[in-house]
């Protein structure tokens, strides 16, 4: 039984993980949608759409996007007034803590290291604007 309706904006750039978390935020975590970018270019060009401003309730940010740093396109996102207040949460495989620690700075929400704990995920999704910083190491 879904709670909310719930629409997630997913940046990631391995296509593997993308369909991976796509079907299992979808089948067993309960969202309604999963909009996959794989660079920081497809996900400005997204957000700067009526659809992306509207729609996105979360936002799924790996670190590492290829060429480009999720951080440095989180520190976009909080920079832009319309978009500052969507919930972001970093997946990332970095066991670097400096990289949590920016990602707190810069305004994350929520800090989670893959493999994904699912069961903190969807309670994470499901507590949506609700919650406060949250940081899942398992």
């Amino acid at each position: 039984m879904k709670i909310k309706t719930v629409n997630v904006v997913l940046v990631e750039d391995e296509k593997v993980q993308q369909d991976m978390m796509s079907e299992i935020l979808i089948e067993s975590v309960g969202v309604d949608t999963v909009t996959c970018k794989d660079s920081a270019k497809t996900f400005k060009d997204y957000m700067d759409t009526e659809k992306g401003r509207l729609d996105t309730q979360l936002i799924m940010l790996d670190i590492k996007i290829g060429d480009d740093n999720g951080l440095e396109l989180l520190s976009w996102l909080k920079q832009q007034l319309d978009l500052a207040d969507i919930p972001v949460c970093i997946v990332t495989g970095s066991t670097d803590g400096s990289d949590m620690n920016e990602a707190r700075e810069l305004g994350a929400d929520v800090y989670m290291r893959k493999p994904l704990n699912f069961s903190m995920l969807k309670h994470v999704i499901y507590e949506l604007p609700m919650f406060k910083t949250v940081v899942c190491l398992a």
